[in-house]
């Protein structure tokens, strides 16, 4: 089982490091981050800034910069990994091996985020670049950073899913988009909600549930949504791939 996992991860992984696409979408995602922290640094240092908050705070999760990025970025590299198999034909190849729905897609689901953890690993330069201009907390820095990659592998979990229910791939990304929206959204409406509303969306809300992370809180309540919401899409595209065998 690890074998075939391993195969399908090697393979994906191999498309992504040949992808021009990857390293143009890496460049855009360092520019815009920087650009952010800069700001965000900007901001603080300016007479009126709030100098009681850290920058690194403000820059895992404090922005709509750091929103935006996971918003685009997560569909961009999921869009492909099961569509494409689909729109191929490969996929119909695969279901003709001894290689399980669970095998595939759990490749495909460590590859992505493997290479959303390349991206976001990229920004830990920005908190280095304050030694010794700022003190810093960095236990507080390693727990937003692993929250970070607890968001990115949920999403990229959803993304594959969305992935798995057309042969598109436009098709695909702008699902994972609109999900992904929805869920951000509901966050923004939390914030205005009161009584038993406001505590139902925050179990729901990406925002809500990465707050902890990004203040430089490990809670436990948080790590278990992620991973239980990576686990449910893992299961459900699974489901959707295991279906589509049974079509054919």
């Amino acid at each position: 089982m690890l074998k075939r996992i391993w195969a399908v991860f090697l393979k994906e992984l191999e498309v992504f490091l040949y992808s021009p696409i990857m390293y143009v979408l890496w460049a855009v995602f360092l520019f815009f981050n920087s650009w952010a922290f800069v700001s965000v640094l900007n901001v603080l240092n300016s007479p009126s800034g709030a100098v009681q908050i850290y920058p690194v705070e403000v820059f895992f999760g404090g922005t709509i910069f750091f929103w935006l990025s996971l918003l685009v970025l997560v569909p961009l590299l999921t869009m492909r990994s099961v569509s494409e198999e689909i729109r191929t034909g490969s996929v119909e190849l695969l279901f003709t091996t001894p290689l399980r729905e669970s095998e595939f897609i759990m490749g495909k689901f460590l590859a992505v985020t493997l290479v959303l953890a390349a991206f976001w690993v990229s920004t830990l330069a920005y908190p280095f670049m304050l030694v010794g201009k700022m003190e810093l907390y960095w236990p507080a820095v390693w727990v937003a950073f692993l929250g970070v990659l607890l968001l990115n592998a949920a999403m990229s979990a959803l993304g594959i899913f969305c992935s798995t229910l057309t042969a598109n791939q436009v098709v695909s990304g702008f699902l994972s988009f609109v999900f992904m929206t929805v869920l951000f959204t509901i966050g923004i409406f939390q914030r205005f909600s009161i009584g038993m509303v406001s505590k139902v969306l925050g179990y729901i809300s990406l925002i809500e549930q990465f707050d902890p992370f990004s203040s430089g809180v490990l809670n436990l309540a948080s790590v278990v949504y992620f991973i239980s919401f990576a686990v449910l899409f893992l299961f459900v595209s699974t489901i959707s791939l295991a279906h589509r065998r049974q079509r054919l």
